[in-house]
C-alpha cells in the first residue's frame, strides 16, 4: 500500500507539469482560475462520495485544525504568485532545478516537528536528490527569457520558504478524515482567487476557456490526489522524503519530452537523471 502511495505522488507530480505544459490557456489568470477551479470541484466530489461511505465532516475538524487548513490555503496561494513571478524573470529548467532545495529543509524541519526515524542513508540520499536537480537546472539548455534574473532569484527564494512551510502543515492535519481536510483547503484556495480577482474586477466569461481547457482539468485532479496521498503519508513518512519521491516524477517528466515531444537529451543530462531516478527509489524503497 505505501509503494502505491508513492507511486500515486509520483504520476500526480509528472501529470500536474505535463498538463501545465500541454495547456493551451496562456493567460495566468485564466490558469490559475482553471486549476482552482478543477481542484475545487474534485475535492468537492471526493467529499461527497466520503459522506455518501458515512463519513463525518467534524469528526477531528476543530478550530485549531481548520485556522491550519485556512494557513495552508494562503500559502497555496502565496507559492502560485511567487512561482507566477519567478517563471518570469528565470527559466524555467533554472527556476525548477534550484527550488528543489526546499527538500532537504523540509526533511529537516519535518523531522525536528514531527519526528519519526531517519538515518545517515536517508540525509545522503536527500542531499545527492538535490544537488542532482540543481546541476540538472544548469546542464540542460536554458529557454530565452526577458526578465530580471535578481527579482527572478529573490522571488524564488520567498517560493522555497513559502513552500517549505505549506510542506510542513499536513503534519499538523494528518488523520482519518482527510476529504474534510482537503474540501476545506481547495475551497479556501477558490474563495481567495475569486475575491483577488473580484479586486482586480475580472469578468467571469474571461474564464470560460480555461474551464473547458482538459489540460488544466488535468492539473486539477494531479493536485487533489496529491493532496490526499501527502494527508495519508504525513501519518507515517518524512514530509521532506514523501516530496524526495516525487522528483522521479521529474524523469517521467522527461522521458515524456524525448520519447513524445522529440527533444534531444544531453548525456549529462541523463547520468543526472539516472542519479536522481537511483536517489528516489532507494527513499521509496526505504521509507
Amino acid at each position: 500500500m505505501l509503494y502505491f502511495l508513492l507511486l500515486l505522488v509520483v504520476l500526480s507530480n509528472a501529470g500536474e507539469t505535463i498538463c501545465y505544459k500541454n495547456s493551451k490557456v496562456q493567460k495566468h489568470d485564466e490558469v490559475l482560475f482553471g486549476v482552482t477551479f478543477w481542484s475545487f470541484l474534485l475535492s468537492l466530489l471526493a467529499f461527497i462520495i466520503f459522506l455518501f461511505t458515512g463519513g463525518n465532516f467534524f469528526s477531528g475538524l476543530d478550530y485549531v485544525t481548520i485556522l491550519y487548513i485556512f494557513l495552508m490555503s494562503i500559502l497555496n496561494v502565496f507559492c502560485i504568485i511567487s512561482w507566477s513571478i519567478t517563471s518570469k524573470n528565470l527559466p524555467m529548467s533554472v527556476a525548477e532545478g534550484v527550488s528543489e532545495i526546499y527538500i532537504a529543509i523540509l526533511t529537516f524541519l519535518s523531522w525536528l516537528c514531527f519526528g519519526g526515524e531517519i538515518d545517515v542513508w536517508d540525509i545522503s540520499l536527500v542531499l545527492v536528490l538535490v544537488l542532482s536537480c540543481i546541476l540538472l537546472a544548469f546542464v540542460q539548455k536554458r529557454e530565452k527569457i526577458k526578465g530580471n534574473y535578481k527579482i527572478g532569484l529573490i522571488f524564488l527564494t520567498i517560493w522555497v520558504v513559502f513552500a517549505v512551510f505549506k510542506g510542513l502543515l499536513p503534519g499538523f492535519i494528518a488523520g482519518s478524515e482527510m476529504f474534510s481536510y482537503i474540501f476545506l483547503l481547495n475551497l479556501f484556495i477558490f474563495l481567495e482567487v475569486n475575491l483577488y480577482f473580484l479586486i482586480r474586477r475580472k469578468k467571469f466569461n474571461n474564464f470560460l476557456p480555461a474551464i473547458r481547457d482538459p489540460y488544466l482539468f488535468g492539473v486539477g485532479l494531479s493536485r487533489v490526489v496529491s493532496q490526499i496521498v501527502v494527508i495519508i503519508l504525513a501519518l507515517t513518512v518524512n514530509l521532506g522524503i514523501i516530496d524526495a519521491v516525487g522528483v522521479l516524477g521529474l524523469v517521467l517528466i522527461m522521458l515524456y519530452e524525448r520519447f513524445i515531444m522529440k527533444n534531444k537529451i544531453s548525456l549529462k543530462t541523463i547520468i543526472l537523471l539516472i542519479v536522481i531516478t537511483l536517489s528516489s527509489g532507494a527513499l521509496a524503497l526505504l521509507a
